[in-house]
């Protein structure tokens, strides 16, 4: 799958048609990716981009009044650099070329964006719909680590996945966020008959 880069906006060519036509090669294979019901982690990084976006977006509009021009990107700490210019003589301030085009940009990429993102969540909302999931057994007190039976119904295997959740830290707007990772191993697969069920496959796992 094409991927797009975390600072695409403003590195290589400065060009705003080059740079919608990446972007369209990214949601045309983001859309296919979709299409086969396969949402981690395409879905996560488009949300990721499109508040990217509209967070640059944002600051474009609270530095239109000073002049300014584009220096770049803190893509770290999504804040926009730039350096205070002068008037000319006719008193009129020199003309932003970087800045405009990256506002072209934008413009034309956040409703493409909006649209594939209604795309999946549209796939996430019918796939949690479909979800179904009960505890095999007594349930431990510590769920921070564990084992998943998935099965694809109604056929009668089940695949087997180690899982643990951990915590993680990241700075947002200067406060300290705690999100949550899950790390998966597939294990096996199993198949259902009168010999083998759900907790003999428990055990045999433990």
């Amino acid at each position: 799958m094409f991927k797009l880069s975390h600072n695409w906006l403003t590195e290589g060519m400065m060009d705003a048609e080059y740079k919608q036509y990446l972007l369209l090669a990214y949601l045309r294979d983001i859309h296919e990716v979709f299409e086969h019901r396969i949402l981690y982690p395409p879905f996560a990084e488009l949300i990721q981009h499109h508040r990217n976006l509209l967070k640059i977006k944002h600051n474009l509009q609270n530095i239109k009044e000073y002049h300014a021009e584009l220096k770049g990107i803190d893509w770290q700490n999504m804040k926009l650099i730039y350096t205070s210019q002068p008037e000319s003589e006719s008193g009129q301030t020199p003309n932003k070329t970087d800045m405009e085009i990256i506002e072209e940009i934008i413009d034309f990429s956040i409703p493409k964006m909006e649209d594939e993102l209604e795309h999946g969540k549209k796939i996430f909302d019918e796939i949690e719909k479909k979800l179904k999931y009960t505890t095999v057994g007594i349930s431990p007190l510590d769920k921070s680590i564990g084992y998943l039976f998935i099965q694809n119904y109604p056929d009668h295997e089940f695949c087997v996945y180690k899982y643990e959740i951990s915590s993680i830290y990241s700075e947002i707007d200067n406060e300290k966020v705690a999100f949550k990772g899950l790390k998966t191993e597939y294990l096996a697969t199993y198949t259902l008959n009168l010999s083998k069920s759900l907790t003999s496959i428990k055990q045999e796992i433990i």
